[in-house]
């Protein structure tokens, strides 16, 4: 049987085109075979700072949380053995919020790291310690961090608090979550974080400030009452009256009352 030359054309197209693309996989997966063995170049670390400006993790943070997990150092690292999403998992930790990992075309890790907030740290009458983000989730343990050096940028919080529960934003009667939530009033006003460093809180669950500037205290009562009101007789009560009489001249500036301050001097 004779094959018309128009069929034999059409064939010999279509083996070519099978052919090539035999040719053109059969290319892709040696050089996904020859990637996956070739080494890691370079490790690049990109930390987001935080709103504030604040930089609570280092690059070398981020090392040692791969290290200390995976035993290894990324350098040097067949690509085929960096299994990115471990990586990315492994990074949520601690003072991290979120990683992203990626290898590019030049054998490079990039490393993006989002940290989280910490705006509390919590010191319990038990002598346990920990932060608390903006979220009021707790850092507790962290392998990062340990040496102390975010203790002096966020405000502090003392006194009877009671045992941390994981749940305590659900309870009403919880001191923690009353103090995480004037926290979070504090932190939203450039007033008060210039003003505030220190919540105390009694075993009755009044509330004691300590400012940065003087040496006075200001009781503040209830945690969770007429906090608005409150700091804004505080604000005024700055401004107008120890601007003129100065800062150390009052003991103790009381919120508590209801539409007055009440200072007592030395």
């Amino acid at each position: 049987m004779e094959i018309h030359p128009k069929r034999l054309s059409w064939i010999s197209k279509r083996l070519s085109w099978i052919l090539l693309g035999f040719i053109l996989l059969l290319g892709i997966i040696l050089a996904l075979h020859y990637r996956s063995r070739s080494l890691i170049e370079t490790v690049k670390i990109k930390i987001i700072e935080n709103p504030n400006g604040l930089k609570f993790v280092e690059e070398e943070d981020v090392i040692k949380i791969i290290q200390d997990k995976l035993n290894i150092s990324l350098g040097g690292q067949p690509i085929g053995t960096i299994n990115v999403e471990n990586l990315e998992t492994i990074l949520k930790d601690n003072f991290i919020q979120d990683a992203e990992v990626y290898i590019d075309a030049q054998n490079s890790v990039h490393i993006e790291i989002t940290q989280r907030e910490p705006i509390l740290r919590v010191v319990e009458t038990s002598g346990e310690t920990y932060y608390l983000d903006k979220n009021g989730e707790a850092i507790k343990d962290a392998q990062i961090g340990t040496s102390g050096k975010y203790a002096a940028r966020v405000l502090v919080l003392t006194g009877d608090l009671g045992k941390y529960a994981a749940n305590y934003k659900e309870l009403s009667t919880s001191r923690l979550r009353k103090a995480f939530e004037l926290a979070q009033y504090i932190q939203k006003s450039e007033f008060l974080r210039a003003q505030i460093e220190q919540i105390h809180t009694e075993a009755n669950g009044e509330v004691i400030l300590v400012p940065k500037v003087g040496d006075h205290l200001i009781p503040f009562g209830a945690a969770n009452e007429r906090i608005e009101e409150k700091f804004k007789h505080l604000e005024i009560f700055y401004k107008e009256g120890l601007s003129r009489e100065g800062w150390d001249k009052y003991k103790s500036v009381s919120l508590a009352y209801k539409k007055q301050i009440v200072a007592k001097k030395r």
